[in-house]
């Protein structure tokens, strides 16, 4: 497993080169299906990136935004030029209290993180009773077969280039990694 810091060295500004226009606009339509759902509540998006999806979402909606990302410099991005209550690093640090959220969004982070049960179980903790909590991921075991080949020849930890951590059963080991 990377470090921390291996991992800061993912999450610089070159890698949330996001295109603000379709982050706001996927927001825009989101909030459309929130607000058929409830007219306001608590939203929270982890690995918010630069929080343009967020940001779509508190223009067209009542909703009241929050996000969370490792990347420094996305987080400063999103408080200080989008005005957005962003909390720098994983989301247990931002000590949300329990039952706070309506939504709980994970989109594509779980790849991201160390330990990735951790957390789901703070999605958990802070999700409302009646909340929603959605996690998305990439397409699972077809995406790692390069990762399981190179990891079966070289016997090293397979990670991508862009910050991706793999997680998956060896068939001939038949072990987590």
């Amino acid at each position: 497993m990377p470090t921390v810091a291996e991992l800061e060295t993912f999450y610089n500004a070159s890698y949330y080169n996001m295109d603000r226009n379709r982050e706001e606009g996927k927001g825009m339509a989101f909030a459309k299906r929130l607000n058929r759902w409830k007219e306001t509540g608590k939203f929270l998006d982890v690995g918010c990136a630069t929080a343009f999806f967020i940001n779509g979402i508190k223009a067209h909606s009542q909703w009241e935004v929050f996000g969370t990302d490792f990347g420094e410099s996305a987080v400063r991005f999103a408080r200080e030029t989008l005005g957005l209550n962003v909390r720098h690093g994983d989301l247990a640090d931002a000590k949300f209290p329990d039952a706070y959220f309506d939504y709980v969004h994970v989109n594509n982070v779980l790849e991201h993180v160390l330990d990735p049960i951790s957390l789901l179980k703070e999605c958990r903790r802070i999700v409302k009773p009646d909340g929603i909590f959605y996690l998305s991921v990439p397409n699972g075991f077809n995406d790692s077969l390069d990762l399981i080949d190179f990891y079966n020849i070289e016997h090293l930890p397979a990670r991508s280039k862009n910050g991706h951590i793999f997680f998956f059963r060896d068939r001939t080991l038949n072990t987590l990694f």
